[in-house]
């Protein structure tokens, strides 16, 4: 669903979530997550609480993806890596990290994460 090259064209900040917007997908993020931004400083973000710096976020608007990486289980971590080198981290987390929404074809694809 996400590709490399796919741009962040959009963040919105909801009562329990954060979606990022990519050109093929939405990301949905409901726990807490990290943001190392193009520096190399690591910033932790919190959603449900909207606790965290969110400037680094709203710099990623109109980047590019250069890789999604997600492991085969629920132990695994969520990794977008940007082609500016700036990396979004969602951990493992006790209760659902989140959706991912998204077209694969003409299909609609939603998936908890």
């Amino acid at each position: 669903m996400f590709h490399p090259g796919d741009e962040l064209i959009r963040i919105t900040l909801e009562t329990y979530s954060l979606n990022i917007e990519f050109v093929s997908g939405t990301i949905e993020i409901e726990a807490p997550f990290l943001l190392t931004d193009a520096a190399g400083k690591t910033h932790e973000l919190y959603p449900r609480t909207h606790d965290g710096n969110l400037r680094p976020l709203w710099d990623l608007i109109g980047e590019n993806l250069r890789e999604v990486a997600l492991g085969m289980t629920a132990a695994d971590t969520l990794i977008f890596r940007f082609q500016n080198d700036a990396i979004i981290a969602i951990p493992p987390h006790q209760e659902r990290r989140g959706l991912i929404k998204g077209a694969v074809g003409d299909k609609l694809i939603m998936e908890d994460y």
